[in-house]
């Protein structure tokens, strides 16, 4: 009874915190998920997303997006990004609606926030629901209006890699009073994780914090990602799920109470976090604009909370093994446009000649962290790298082909 007692704290808490901190945006209704593929899955069923139905989503974002609209049975139609935005553009959204479509996702990336308004306004007086993937922009904004909250319904991620952290998990949202009422019925009774996985993510929290350096980042995040795809630990992503669309066995699970200790606690220390993040984008953009690089990620009326920081290579494999060499953290988030998945992206109904920006920036990105264990000195080492190898990076996105 006791141990039931400090699961429903720990997840009342967060709750209660996360709406504080969401409070001068409006009323919200929040469900907490063991991870936050399966807070928009849940959000995209609230939507009544079904068969028949179309989902907009981007062409350069992370295979569990178009997963989970595949596991409602509907349709993922993917829009091509900007280069100058990492984003989708916008006119290619208008192009992609039909009578078919059910949810528009607005996607952060990197956290550079889209703007969901125009979104809003193109919807107005329709059925179609605009859900923000907020997975890399908890803290941002754009336009004075918080990431997550300039949509009907928005999702956070928590993953070890997100702005904070309970190792895995996952934040709906909603102000739409259709999908929150259904949003809270759906998650109101749902299993938890097990001992074992509790003990997972506990024992792999401790290890991060003792063990991950800049330094080694390169090699042991190769070694977790054999360990969480073949299913020796409790990790992000699944093996079933970067192989194929067939839904994981007990996929829809609720946050854990050690999920939600450690998200309670990351969510307290996220001004702290936010405001070491925005400095050392600065000092990469800073840095870098002076070796003539031409990174233009900054829309008009955005604060942007770099989670990674994009930068693009002329070949990968050489960077990587040269970072490898020199102890430089780098990070290859979206180097497929459905990113982790490589090769033939066919199951998941992605036509490369739809995408083609998609494509080309995926071949070529690279990221340098921003996270707490980034230092001044870290941040040097890392532009004298660039310096070092300068005719190995393209000065944009727009020189990717």
């Amino acid at each position: 009874m006791r141990s039931l007692s400090n699961r429903n704290n720990y997840h009342h808490q967060f709750i209660e915190e996360i709406r504080r901190y969401l409070a001068e945006s409006g009323e919200y209704s929040i469900s907490l998920f063991n991870k936050g593929r399966i807070a928009l899955y849940a959000l995209l069923k609230s939507a009544e997303v079904s068969h028949e139905c179309e989902v907009i989503v981007p062409g350069f974002t992370c295979v569990v997006v178009p997963n989970a609209v595949l596991y409602t049975g509907a349709k993922p139609v993917y829009v091509d990004i900007h280069p100058e935005t990492l984003l989708p553009n916008p006119d290619l959204v208008s192009q992609k609606l039909s009578s078919k479509t059910r949810v528009i996702i607005s996607q952060n990336t990197f956290g550079i926030p889209q703007d969901a308004q125009w979104l809003l306004e193109l919807t107005k007086g329709t059925d179609i629901k605009v859900i923000e993937d907020a997975a890399h922009g908890f803290g941002g904004s754009t336009q004075g209006v918080l990431n997550g909250t300039m949509a009907d319904a928005a999702f956070f991620s928590l993953q070890w890699n997100k702005m904070f952290t309970a190792g895995i998990g996952g934040i709906a949202v909603s102000r739409s009073e259709s999908i929150s009422r259904k949003l809270l019925e759906l998650s109101a009774n749902l299993p938890m994780p097990s001992f074992t996985q509790e003990l997972s993510i506990a024992i792999q929290l401790v290890g991060r914090s003792l063990f991950l350096s800049p330094s080694n980042y390169n090699r042991i995040i190769k070694f977790y990602r054999y360990l969480t795809l073949n299913g020796f630990v409790t990790g992000s992503n699944d093996g079933i799920e970067v192989t194929g669309t067939q839904v994981p066995e007990n996929y829809l699970m609720s946050m854990g109470k050690i999920q939600a200790r450690e998200g309670l606690r990351g969510l307290r220390s996220v001004a702290q976090n936010r405001h070491h993040r925005k400095r050392i984008a600065a000092i990469y953009n800073n840095e870098l604009t002076s070796l003539g690089f031409h990174l233009p990620y900054d829309p008009p009326g955005a604060d942007i909370t770099f989670i990674k920081y994009p930068i693009f290579v002329k070949d990968r494999s050489i960077i990587f093994s040269l970072a490898l060499k020199h102890g430089i953290e780098i990070s290859d988030w979206f180097a497929t446009p459905l990113y982790p998945v490589e090769g033939n992206l066919d199951p998941w109904g992605f036509n490369p000649s739809e995408c083609p920006v998609s494509v080309a920036l995926s071949s070529h990105i690279i990221n340098f962290p921003t996270h707490q264990k980034i230092d001044d000195l870290q941040v040097e080492k890392t532009i004298d790298f660039v310096k070092k190898y300068r005719e190995q990076f393209y000065s944009s996105p727009l020189e990717c082909r």
